[in-house]
């Protein structure tokens, strides 16, 4: 007589425990998935600002990255040094919310706050394609391998240095549009130069907030930028006259009201 092992039984609950272990590792998997695209990844890169002018100066600014949106605000205080001298403080990292630069890139939508008298106004601005030249010249910066570009955008020649390795098309304040972060820009000889201190990634919500509500502003819907500079220039004109009224043999002098890296716009051409 011959012994057969009945290996049915057996077979039955080794099958049972492989399809638990599949259906486990599935529903893990859609765990995983689910906690994925709940949570946000924020890409942070930190710039210090250069100024090697009269007065040398050193503050550092971060650009806020998730998805296609970017915040870019400088940091509360600024540190200011004179030749030779080292800096011994270290910035705070208190962001003021009237800095908040917000550029939605995939709906092209930019926003920010501006001021004149004692008012607070929402701004959007139009979004530009920025016409890049991009060169062969490369250097290293914070160890990644950079590629030079230029363009000139309202009136202001920029010269930027990219990295194409990190795919995320953007850069400090309003700069965008290369295949690869930007690094490094400055605009022209004497002006301020952003160079990169640090890049991380993690979970953030700085987009979650309510953009509109950060600021206490007179308009609750954005008003455009060339409306918004009309309105400062005739409060400003108002203010000038004012005081020619008050001193007539005084010499005033009005500053043109233009954004700190813009000398023509778009309007005026």
């Amino acid at each position: 007589m011959v012994w057969k092992r009945n290996t049915n039984g057996r077979n039955k609950y080794y099958k049972k425990f492989i399809n638990m272990k599949l259906y486990l590792y599935i529903f893990s998997l859609l765990l995983s998935s689910f906690t994925f695209a709940q949570s946000k990844t924020t890409a942070i890169v930190e710039y210090k600002q250069v100024n090697n002018g009269y007065f040398r100066s050193h503050y550092y600014c971060t650009l806020f990255i998730e998805g296609t949106t970017t915040i870019f605000l400088p940091k509360y205080n600024t540190t200011y040094v004179t030749e030779g001298e080292k800096i011994n403080n270290e910035p705070k990292e208190i962001y003021p919310d009237w800095e908040y630069l917000k550029i939605d890139h995939g709906k092209q939508q930019i926003c920010f706050f501006g001021a004149f008298s004692t008012n607070f106004f929402l701004i959007k601005d139009d979004y530009n394609k920025l016409n890049w030249i991009i060169s062969e010249e490369v250097k290293t910066i914070g160890g990644y391998q950079c590629t030079k570009a230029t363009t000139n955008f309202r009136g202001v020649d920029w010269i930027v240095w990219f990295a194409p390795e990190i795919a995320l098309p953007y850069g400090p304040w309003k700069l965008h549009g290369l295949p690869g972060l930007i690094l490094e820009a400055s605009a022209g000889k004497g002006s301020p130069k952003w160079i990169v201190e640090k890049i991380e990634y993690k979970n953030g919500d700085i987009f979650d907030k309510d953009f509109k509500m950060l600021v206490d502003t007179k308009n609750k819907e954005a008003i455009p930028l060339k409306e918004f500079l009309e309105k400062n220039k005739e409060w400003s004109d108002n203010v000038t006259a004012k005081m020619k009224q008050e001193r007539p043999d005084s010499t005033i002098y009005t500053a043109p009201i233009r954004g700190d890296y813009e000398e023509k716009y778009e309007w005026e051409e």
